[in-house]
């Protein structure tokens, strides 16, 4: 897929507007391994941005070791959306050589800043910069490109499966 390809808008809206995904990866003896991500959706280079703490390795390890991963998306608490489908993107992620702060991560920040306004005060908190939690503020830029988006439509027992690409 291209950044030329159009999504529905019922999908558009579900990337634009919801805070958190849901990331899983395969763990090295199979079994997957998901955790909550923030995530930026970038149409126009066909691509979702995560940022990653480098403190708790693990999931940075995963990735390097096997990039085929799948982002849900379920949770639409705060994204003002009215009965969304749920979004499965199934794709391949790779995870940049460097680690950023704010600099080469600044797409990341503004979308965070824009779905949840509160965590700029966090962010810039002189006392959460300094000691420990400094290192919370150290990131690596993961790179999602998708390869199949399915959306679910429906009540438990009574879905419809669209597959989007």
């Amino acid at each position: 897929m291209t950044s030329t390809t159009l999504l529905p808008d019922h999908i558009t809206q579900v990337f634009d507007r919801t805070l958190a995904c849901e990331l899983s990866v395969r763990d090295q003896d199979g079994p997957p391994v998901t955790m909550p991500m923030t995530f930026l959706w970038r149409p126009d280079r066909w691509e979702f941005v995560l940022a990653s703490g480098i403190v708790v390795r693990r999931k940075l390890d995963l990735l390097r070791r096997d990039g085929r991963v799948a982002l849900s998306f379920t949770h639409f608490t705060g994204s003002g959306l009215a009965d969304p489908p749920a979004v499965l993107v199934q794709g391949t992620a790779t995870v940049a050589g460097q680690v950023f702060a704010a600099a080469g991560l600044e797409d990341f920040w503004r979308m965070l800043f824009r779905k949840k306004p509160s965590s700029r005060a966090a962010l810039f908190d002189p006392e959460d910069r300094v000691g420990l939690r400094a290192k919370f503020y150290w990131r690596a830029r993961v790179v999602v490109r998708p390869d199949r988006i399915w959306a679910i439509h429906g009540e438990p027992g009574h879905q419809k499966l669209e597959r989007i690409i």
